[in-house]
């Protein structure tokens, strides 16, 4: 959610909700998931990005 744009973390294990993510909220989701992240740009950028890095430490264990 941090990567939507939706959270911040103004100190250690503090969260906040964005206004992004209070008029989120406020739309009363059932859920929040990735289908409902993906159309933030950010999140789908970060998310695209995740994708193409998993596996690549070569499998060395």
């Amino acid at each position: 959610m941090s990567k939507a744009g939706l959270i911040a973390s103004p100190a250690r294990g503090r969260f906040v909700a964005t206004d992004k993510g209070k008029a989120l909220l406020g739309t009363a989701p059932e859920k929040v998931d990735v289908a409902l992240l993906m159309p933030k740009p950010a999140f789908r950028e970060f998310y695209r990005n995740e994708g193409s890095t998993a596996g690549t430490d070569g499998g060395a264990n």
